[in-house]
C-alpha cells in the first residue's frame, strides 16, 4: 500500500491518506443478541466469535453491558454496530439459531 501526502492548497493542511486507523465502537451487548437472535450466549462467547472474525473486542470494564470493539481496516464491510451483530451470527452459526416466527403476524397484498 501507497501512502499519498494530500495538500489543502486554502487551508494549507497536510494530510496523509490512506488512513490505517482501526475503526472503535461501542456496543451495546443486549443489541447484539436481539439482532443476531442469540439470547444464551455468555459475553466470553461474543468475544471468542468476534475474533473468529477478525474483530477483536472486549467487554467494558466500567459497564459490563458495553461490548469495546476495534475492527481492523481490513474489514471495510463493518459501518455499524448491526454489521458487528451480522458476524456475530454468523460465527456463532446459523444453523444453531432457533426458529421463531415474528411478533407482529402480517399478512401482505395488493393495494
Amino acid at each position: 500500500m501507497h501512502s499519498i501526502k494530500v495538500i489543502d492548497q486554502i487551508n494549507n493542511e497536510t494530510r496523509i491518506y490512506p488512513t490505517v486507523e482501526e475503526q472503535k465502537f461501542s456496543c451495546d451487548i443486549a443489541y447484539l443478541k436481539s439482532l443476531s437472535g442469540i439470547r444464551e450466549i455468555d459475553n466470553g462467547q461474543i468475544v471468542l466469535s468476534l475474533k473468529k472474525m477478525g474483530i477483536s473486542a472486549n467487554v467494558d470494564p466500567l459497564e459490563d453491558s458495553k461490548l469495546n470493539v476495534l475492527v481492523p481496516i481490513t474489514r471495510p464491510d463493518v459501518l455499524h454496530p448491526c454489521d458487528i451483530a451480522e458476524d456475530l451470527a454468523i460465527a456463532y452459526g446459523y444453523e444453531k439459531l432457533k426458529k421463531r416466527l415474528p411478533p407482529n403476524p402480517t399478512v401482505g397484498k395488493q393495494q
